[in-house]
């Protein structure tokens, strides 16, 4: 005979046998399970005991799998219930999205068309539905939800911003525009999802020209507005415009804000205006990777390779943990100094960080050895590249040329095309520097 669990514990998940058939307890129950086999033993026992008739169970229970990690039993679950209903299809969904599995999310969608058909005039689902379908890249998907929308009588402003996002993410301005200028109470969501769709479009002046409709209509700008506008104008390289979105992150009370100031810095930096970006840089009541990284990109990008290092080997700095981009930059700094002593320390930096296999970092480690002189370490490190780009190839075939062994650089550069790697101007501009090495 079992003990009874003490005052306000989870009941035993063995003692199902002697517990009354109720839904409530079915819900203390489940959330008691902090392992999968644990859930699986309770999913067993209340199945061989009638507890799971309700679909309110089912729904529970597959939520418990889903927050467990187990997606796969969580499917299962889902599979089996008789009649599943909108609910069940909107935690189904949730939990997938939130795992990052959208494929699997829209295949749910897909399979609820036929098991569910009331479900597709849900709005919640239909969001869910949309924004898988963008970003597992199933745009057909995508646009034949917008046709249920349509079929429905209409979407209400959250399924239409999210039909604005997934036309402007395919590509489909045109489209985009069309749903944009179909809502009729526009807020900052809408806004900006049509601003982001301009700008990831390569539509940088269009996506200003928009902020500025916005301001017109008096809607409040968010964060992720102004680090759009801000992107739009380092694509424009508009120092002026964005000194005056500056201005006004300040006015919104937004200039501590990390998303902001990093799209802000980023500016300046691409602008080349980097006494401003050091600036703004020192000003931060706090400094994260992306801005410190930011910050010695821009360095190294603008001919000032001692800033970068002394950047990178600042005291302040110590905790924050280099990633692969950090490392390839400050080896790119090492190379524009031709300090092999110093790019050796960076490369052992790289492996202890466990970044040194990363691609960027292997063309950064290939290109500061052979601006150093260290030819024989910069062909080691590109032998080991698997999956060569035109960046690993320009990388070796420039170090040839500088080192004067131009017959060397041909023949890379020959293997290069052989090898199915097309060539770019940088390419072509290192083999005909390869050809003056023959005087």
């Amino acid at each position: 005979m079992h003990a009874p669990s003490p005052r306000g514990a989870p009941p035993d998940a063995h003692s199902v046998e002697h517990l009354p058939h109720g839904g409530p307890l079915l819900h203390r129950l489940l959330p008691a399970c902090a392992t999968v086999p644990s859930l699986r033993a309770l999913h067993a026992r209340l199945l061989a005991h009638g507890l799971l008739r309700a679909l309110r169970a089912r729904t529970k229970l597959l939520s418990c799998y889903a927050a467990l990690g187990d997606l796969a039993s969580a499917r299962r679950v889902l599979d089996e219930t008789p009649r599943p209903d909108p609910y069940t299809y909107r935690v189904a969904l949730g939990w997938h999205a939130a795992a990052g599995r959208h494929a699997e999310a829209v295949a749910l969608h897909r399979g609820m068309r036929r098991r569910c058909p009331e479900a597709q005039d849900d709005v919640v689902l239909l969001s869910l539905a949309l924004k898988a379908s963008v970003r597992s890249a199933d745009f057909r998907y995508g646009r034949r939800l917008h046709c249920d929308a349509v079929k429905a009588g209409g979407a209400d402003g959250f399924v239409m911003n999210c039909l604005v996002d997934m036309y402007a993410k395919a590509g489909d301005l045109e489209n985009a525009r069309k749903v944009f200028d179909r809502i009729l109470s526009r807020n900052v969501v809408s806004w900006t999802s049509m601003l982001s769709g301009c700008l990831q479009n390569g539509l940088a002046q269009e996506g200003l020209a928009l902020f500025n409709e916005m301001r017109e209509e008096r809607v409040l700008p968010s964060e992720y507005t102004m680090a759009s506008v801000l992107t739009a104008c380092t694509m424009l390289s508009s120092l002026h415009q964005g000194r005056w979105v500056h201005g006004s992150v300040i006015k919104h009370g937004m200039v501590f804000n990390p998303f902001v100031t990093a799209a802000m810095l980023d500016m300046y930096v691409k602008c080349g205006q980097l006494e401003d970006a050091r600036r703004l840089f020192d000003e931060l009541g706090f400094v994260d990777l992306v801005l410190w990284t930011t910050m010695i990109v821009g360095y190294t990008q603008n001919g000032s390779p001692l800033d970068a290092l002394l950047l990178f080997a600042g005291k302040k700095f110590v905790r924050i943990v280099p990633n692969s981009v950090t490392i390839a930059t400050v080896l790119s700094a090492s190379a524009q100094l031709r300090n092999l002593s110093l790019g050796r320390l960076i490369h052992g930096m790289s492996v202890k960080l466990g970044v040194v296999e990363k691609d960027v970092v292997m063309n950064a480690l290939v290109d500061m050895y052979a601006k150093c002189k260290a030819v024989s370490e910069a062909n080691g490190i590109f032998g080991r590249i698997s999956n060569k780009d035109v960046v690993t190839w320009n990388s070796l075939i420039a170090g040839y040329v500088e080192n004067d062994m131009g017959n060397e650089a041909l023949m890379l550069f020959s293997q290069m095309r052989v090898q199915g790697s097309s060539p770019d101007a940088i390419s072509v501009v290192n083999a005909l520097s390869a050809c003056v090495c023959f005087g």
